[in-house]
């Protein structure tokens, strides 16, 4: 077995099939090439294709969307992805694989109309923690890549956004581990009712460029790739990695509390409408807060959300239960009930609700005409 280090990752098998398919027809594939064989890792353009490909999924030019397998869809890739997870680096089991997933894929382009023919990479690689993943990637072959008549890269130049239009990367390790938790939590509650909400854990990311069609959608589809978000849990972490990126930077940290206030904002305003919140635009809100002159501080902010780490979706719904709690403090004691404003809440003289520890007070300021006259009600 051959294994090529390229940078940060190490590839150990890889393999280009394609097929070719006139666009704007429901028809038959006019001409599909299965390869018998995987690509010699160690060559430098493979190494580059490979490498390059996987380092642009989270990349500045896109986001990654989370999510996992759909079981009960069932097919023949899911299928055959289950029984060979942990054979990936016999080079036998890795090609009857990637020859599973091109029938799934060409299957569905067949029945896409505005599916075009690809080239479609598979890799399977060690990240630079050293975690197994299999990478599934349609490239187009134009500018920086190239193929030769045996599709095998030459010649690879630069790998950008506009050379990859979807991808796939499954996270081995962490399909195994949470495939085997959530068999046992089945296992566990067998026969007894529960009305918890279960987290379902993703354990791999897609992405689509900016500038594919929508079209090419079928690609996941076959693949049998689900988006997984939860709302509350998107809401919350959005907010707690906001406030972790800029509090470890000592020149963004005064301006925690109004990038939060501001992205809290926006998230009401997404939930009122009741529309998908972005991860872009909860960055483009957050950043207007910091002034022009420590932007290169930002460098990262995007990547930071969407990392391998932290894994805010690309977009989800916003939790208005999760939202408040950022939004509003509550106090509750046997003699008072208060609510109001985070945004409101402050040591300083000047806030609008002033907390001072040492007296154990809480005083409110400039308070309108409305709440005074009810006050007044309530006194006289």
């Amino acid at each position: 077995m051959q294994v090529a280090d390229s940078g940060e990752v190490q590839i150990i098998n890889a393999v280009i099939h394609g097929f070719e398919k006139e666009q704007h027809k429901k028809t038959d594939i006019a001409s599909i090439v299965i390869k018998e064989k995987g690509l010699d890792v160690t060559l430098p353009a493979v190494k580059t294709l490979v490498g390059g490909v996987a380092k642009l999924l989270g990349g500045k030019l896109n986001t990654q969307s989370w999510g996992r397998f759909d079981k009960e869809r069932g097919g023949k890739f899911y299928g055959a992805f289950k029984n060979a997870v942990q054979e990936l680096s016999d080079i036998d089991t890795f090609i009857e694989l990637t020859r599973k997933a091109m029938i799934e894929i060409i299957d569905h382009a067949s029945d896409e109309s505005g599916s075009t023919g690809s080239k479609i990479l598979f890799g399977h690689y060690k990240d630079q923690d050293r975690q197994d993943r299999f990478l599934i990637a349609m490239i187009k072959q134009k500018g920086g890549i190239t193929l030769d008549e045996d599709y095998v890269p030459v010649d690879i130049v630069e790998i950008d956004m506009s050379k990859l239009s979807q991808a796939a990367d499954i996270r081995c390790g962490d399909y195994l581990q949470i495939s085997t938790d959530e068999a046992t939590a089945a296992s566990d509650v067998e026969g007894e009712e529960s009305d918890s909400e279960v987290e379902l854990k993703n354990y791999l990311s897609f992405l689509v460029s900016r500038d594919s069609a929508d079209a090419s959608g079928y690609f996941l589809k076959a693949l049998g790739c689900v988006l997984n978000t939860s709302p509350k849990k998107s809401t919350a972490s959005v907010i707690a990695v906001l406030e972790e990126f800029l509090e470890r930077n000592a020149i963004l940290a005064p301006f925690v509390k109004g990038a939060r206030e501001a992205v809290c904002r926006y998230l009401q305003g997404r939930a009122e409408k009741k529309q998908l919140a972005k991860l872009d635009e909860v960055v483009h809100v957050a950043s207007s807060v910091i002034p022009g002159e420590l932007k290169d501080h930002l460098e990262g902010f995007l990547q930071y959300f969407n990392n391998d780490l932290n894994r805010v979706p690309s977009e989800f719904h916003v939790h208005k239960g999760e939202l408040a709690k950022h939004i509003k403090v509550v106090i509750d004691a046997d003699d008072m009930q208060l609510k109001f404003n985070k945004s409101a809440l402050g040591m300083d003289l000047d806030a609008k609700v002033r907390y001072d520890r040492s007296p154990r007070s809480l005083t409110f300021r400039n308070l309108t005409q409305k709440q005074m006259e009810q006050l007044d009600k309530q006194i006289a």
